[in-house]
């Protein structure tokens, strides 16, 4: 089934919007949080990870539109997804914007870095060699 163009075009602010927020909340979340919220100051620290997932969105929409129904792209915006939120509370935590409890973040960023190790294992068994389907393939679709 063909997109159409309205279709495409859609998909095609989707992703601008996406990685535009996703890159500035994940960067400067004080300039995002300040510009919309205006008067009333929060902490902004733990909101980076969504950065994280907005950038993975987009990435996923960029390549569904370049081959709609490609290899793994699900796969890859999780794992985008997982090291962004990961890094984003590392990040947090080094900067000293995270204020919150430790073993949240610990937790976020131990979950978070065993879904990204189990998406990149890869998952063939030595008697199939074919069915090895590490992260190479997925990134090569880029």
């Amino acid at each position: 089934m063909q997109d159409s163009g309205m279709r495409r075009l859609a998909i095609a602010v989707f992703i601008l919007e996406c990685l535009g927020f996703g890159a500035a909340v994940l960067v400067v979340p004080n300039v995002l949080v300040e510009t919309i919220n205006g008067a009333d100051p929060i902490a902004y620290g733990w909101i980076r990870w969504a950065g994280a997932d907005l950038i993975a969105m987009g990435i996923g929409a960029l390549l569904i539109l370049r081959k709609p129904g490609g290899p793994g792209i699900v796969r890859l915006m999780a794992l985008v997804s997982s090291l962004g939120a990961a890094g984003a509370f590392i990040y947090s935590r080094i900067a000293d914007e995270w204020d919150g409890a430790l073993w949240f973040l610990i937790a976020v960023v131990a979950v978070n870095g065993a879904i990204a190790v189990a998406l990149v294992m890869p998952q063939g068994t030595k008697s199939d060699p074919e069915s090895d389907d590490t992260i190479d393939p997925l990134l090569s679709t880029i």
